[in-house]
């Protein structure tokens, strides 16, 4: 079962390659729905991922949070979410109090969501990557 579940809405697919491309270099199992086979029922699919996996990370935009879709596995992941902005967006309501990862650039990126998935949901730790692999690091 994938440690990592994706959720973004279509319109932002490549920043959410991105994410699942530095996530898996970075050794981590990850799961979005470019792993749906044909035929599956995705909603029963999804649901069983984001119930199974360690982390479910959201990428907020306009486009996400006017998606039913990204909302509802947000709000069934919404204990083990890692909400992360990539656009200048007004977050839904119930997702406000949580801490959300502001999008500024791949390093940074990096950072708080390994640091996020690798030490645990209230720590942010930002100094342990400071010889992190260079060639992740200069992604777009």
């Amino acid at each position: 079962m994938a440690h990592i579940f994706v959720s973004y809405a279509r319109e932002d697919i490549e920043m959410a390659k991105g994410v699942v491309d530095l996530l898996q270099s970075e050794g981590f199992d990850v799961w979005w729905d470019h792993k749906l086979r044909g035929g599956e029922h995705y909603p029963t699919r999804i649901k069983d991922i984001i119930k199974n996996c360690a982390h479910v990370i959201v990428l907020w935009s306009n486009h996400s949070v006017a998606s039913e879709w990204v909302q509802l596995e947000a709000r069934e992941a919404k204990s083990k979410l890692v909400p992360l902005q990539i656009s200048s967006c007004e977050l839904p309501g119930e997702f406000r109090e949580l801490h959300t990862i502001q999008f500024k650039e791949w390093p940074q990126v990096l950072r708080e969501l390994y640091s996020v998935i690798r030490h645990g949901r209230q720590t942010f730790e930002l100094d342990f990557l400071a010889d992190c692999h260079q060639s992740v690091i200069h992604r777009k």
